[in-house]
């Protein structure tokens, strides 16, 4: 299987094409590309792709603000294994994103500080509290700040390739 990248505004090549009408959120899921996928890049050698991991919805459509990242790290060089660890950030968080609203779901467009907040006391905050068990999941604020780091690139990545705009003030 091999893919051939366009080359967008941006030169970052983009497999992913947004798909018409409202984004699908039922619960997104871990998914590799084949053995033998590849990447023609122009002007480059081709880049291997076999076992690259995407997150894709019930139907298996690609979420492509997170896949781009993905795919952008591959290209330069990053490996299976840390692509893989980023790759389940990226999915717990679209997991996250999908409950948003009480089930409606929420895309990555509309992340915002307030959301992100609700986000670390979800995931830090303690899991037991006067005996009884919470909804959080009582992390530690060093993997909070990890995940939170890989959220943020992934948005930076898509702020600068035009996936989404406004996200990410002044840095």
């Amino acid at each position: 299987m091999t893919f051939t990248a366009e080359a967008p505004a941006s030169s970052v090549p983009t497999l992913i094409r947004p798909r018409p009408g409202p984004p699908i959120y039922d619960t997104p899921q871990l998914s590799y590309l084949p053995d033998g996928a590849k990447l023609q890049l122009p002007g480059k050698a081709d880049c291997d792709l076999s076992g690259q991991p995407r997150l894709i919805d019930r139907y298996g459509h690609g979420l492509n603000t997170p896949n781009s990242y993905l795919l952008h790290l591959r290209i330069n060089g990053y490996s299976l294994r840390t692509i893989e660890v980023y790759a389940r950030y990226l999915l717990d968080f679209s997991r996250i994103l999908a409950d948003a609203r009480s089930g409606q779901g929420m895309d990555w467009e509309e992340v915002d500080d307030g959301f992100l907040a609700a986000w670390q006391a979800h995931l830090t905050g303690p899991s037991i509290l006067n005996g009884r068990g919470t909804s959080n999941r009582g992390i530690k604020p060093a993997t909070f700040n990890d995940r939170l780091g890989q959220v943020l690139a992934c948005l930076l990545h898509a702020e600068a390739t035009g996936w989404v705009s406004g996200q990410i003030g002044e840095i």
